[in-house]
């Protein structure tokens, strides 16, 4: 794929899915057909997706302390509706904390504070290039160029 300046990530999608329908046309290398027609035939085992949405997300756990604060990601978020040294459930989305007592009941909704610090840490450049996406959390994994 030759070198060509891109203004926007719709624009790479669109060129990429151009040249990946291209390559359709290769003989594989190892199978010595072409990749469509392996594709036709791995088509009809696939599954159709589900209706409902999937969100990713973990399980984890924490105690709160005297302040109803638990440390996560090296991060403190205060849950004002805890107790001090109550036993509680962490569901962990890309976005945000939600925060259970042991029997289920949700105390209370946190947004992640890892998003926010990466972006601003970052330079400029890469901090606008990644300010349109949706998540910010990306950012922590790039390393900036000095």
């Amino acid at each position: 794929m030759p070198h060509s300046s891109l203004s926007s990530f719709e624009e790479l999608g669109e060129l990429l899915a151009v040249e990946a329908v291209k390559d359709m046309d290769r003989v594989h290398y190892k199978a010595d057909r072409k990749i469509s027609d392996l594709w036709e035939e791995e088509r009809s085992a696939l599954l159709p997706l589900p209706n409902v949405p999937f969100e990713a997300m973990r399980l984890d756990s924490a105690v709160l302390n005297n302040y109803a604060q638990f440390r996560f990601e090296k991060a403190t978020y205060a849950v004002p509706q805890g107790k001090p040294r109550q036993k509680v459930l962490l569901s962990v989305y890309w976005n945000r904390i939600e925060v259970r007592n042991r029997e289920g009941e949700l105390l209370t909704t946190l947004p992640r504070h890892t998003c926010s610090r990466a972006a601003y840490r970052l330079g400029s450049p890469i901090r606008d290039l990644f300010a349109a996406t949706a998540s910010g959390c990306a950012l922590s994994h790039v390393s900036p160029s000095a």
